[in-house]
């Protein structure tokens, strides 16, 4: 059996943006202030780079109902927040992994509306019991 990929598009609302912020307690300026953030790296608020691994899940989550293989995650490798996430982002997380080889790591690429990446990470599974 060949790799498969499987892909969820996922809209970063602000109100997605404060939900997460409300979670995780990271109320950082450069996620919730419009005006500090104008003058930081993206030049607006962005959204927190942990969201990619929640992301990621989702997909996951997509990929695991498609092919019917539901291992435990035993969490993620080589995560990389390539560009920063903006506020409005449409984001497509294509998470790809091969059923016959349930014991491999699968890969995660997350992309925005203009078909640039912005996270990459490699997602492991724990081993059959």
């Amino acid at each position: 059996m060949a790799p498969l990929s499987v892909s969820v598009q996922i809209s970063v609302t602000e109100s997605a943006v404060y939900r997460f912020a409300g979670v995780t307690g990271d109320f950082s300026r450069m996620h919730v202030d419009a005006e500090f953030a104008r003058d930081g790296v993206a030049g607006h608020r962005i959204a927190h780079g942990v969201m990619l691994i929640a992301l990621a899940e989702r997909a996951r989550d997509a990929w695991v109902e498609r092919c019917g293989e539901p291992r435990p995650t035993a969490g993620y490798d080589r995560i990389r927040f390539v560009k920063p996430i903006l506020f409005d982002d449409e984001l497509v997380v294509e998470y790809t992994g091969d059923p016959a080889r349930p014991e491999e790591p699968r890969l995660v690429e997350v992309r925005n509306q203009r078909g640039e990446t912005v996270g990459v990470a490699t997602h492991l599974v724990k081993a059959a019991s």
